[in-house]
């Protein structure tokens, strides 16, 4: 090959780097560890408010991690949101400015809200509970999300929380035996799939062992640092994982304003 053909050569090299750089980190940033808010901000007969300023606040923290503007048909998008526990704060020209407390991000789903605002003639602000869509009517993806609550409310042989990843409906498991010492061991089927077809994620991060991907071999956070688990059975999008089974994502715990920890004892004799 000559010099000429050299050059063309390195040329493509670098145009296809470049490629998989810009839209290799697109296809990261979809990945399993967020959710969204999305909704529509309207007023109190149900008519479309375009241009509404929506802010979107971390419960937890008291930051705004989003400012969006309502687009001309009211509706606006928060995508890529860590799960949590938000408010919305919504606002527009002759309307009294509204927060819309206690929006649950869960992990990957479209938390889906509307926004109604009231119009005022003196300066008011008036706080509610939002109103979100328990169903999720914006992906067809099946699956079961357990929170922190569960994770430690719910009885468990081992420090172990994959043994609650069975309360999904479509996956299965078998028994956990409570003689065994140590984490225990979990071997989960999903939808009739074989156990080492699953995908497993932590904080959006795969941690499946390609070799032997089975969940004996996988990173085990303790209980107490679990702020969301969710199995996705099936229809869940490319962004998502590597196989064709059950789908798992474990979001852990951050920082918030509030001080807290734990204490606790593990004990059995026998």
């Amino acid at each position: 090959m000559g010099s000429g053909g050299n050059m063309e050569f390195l040329k493509k090299l670098i145009a296809i780097g470049v490629f998989a750089a810009l839209f290799g980190g697109v296809a990261f940033a979809q990945g399993g560890a967020t959710g969204a808010i999305s909704g529509s901000v309207q007023d109190a007969s149900g008519a479309a408010i375009a241009g509404a300023k929506v802010a979107v606040i971390d419960e937890g923290t008291g930051q705004v991690v989003r400012d969006l503007t309502s687009d001309s048909t009211g509706l606006f998008s928060a995508p890529l949101l860590p799960a949590g526990t938000y408010s919305v704060e919504a606002s527009a020209q002759g309307f009294a400015p509204t927060k819309f407390s206690g929006v649950v991000v869960r992990v990957t789903e479209n938390a889906r809200m509307t926004a109604v605002l009231n119009v005022t003639s003196v300066k008011q602000e008036v706080t509610v509970t939002a109103e979100v869509t328990a169903v999720n009517t914006t992906a067809p993806v099946t699956g079961q999300s357990l929170g922190a609550t569960e994770v430690t409310d719910l009885p468990m042989a081992t420090r172990n929380f994959q043994t609650l990843l069975a309360l999904s409906a479509g996956a299965v498991s078998n028994l956990n035996s409570a003689t065994g010492l140590g984490r225990g061991q979990v071997y989960m089927n999903v939808n009739g799939g074989r156990e080492d077809n699953n995908n497993y994620l932590i904080e959006g991060i795969s941690a499946t062992d390609y070799n032997v991907a089975e969940l004996t071999t996988t990173p085990l956070p303790n209980p107490a640092v679990i702020q969301e688990f969710k199995v996705q059975t099936s229809l869940y999008d490319a962004s998502q994982g590597r196989n064709g089974g059950g789908n798992i994502n474990a979001i852990l715990k951050t920082g918030t304003n509030t001080f807290h920890g734990e204490g606790y004892e593990f004990f059995r004799n026998t």
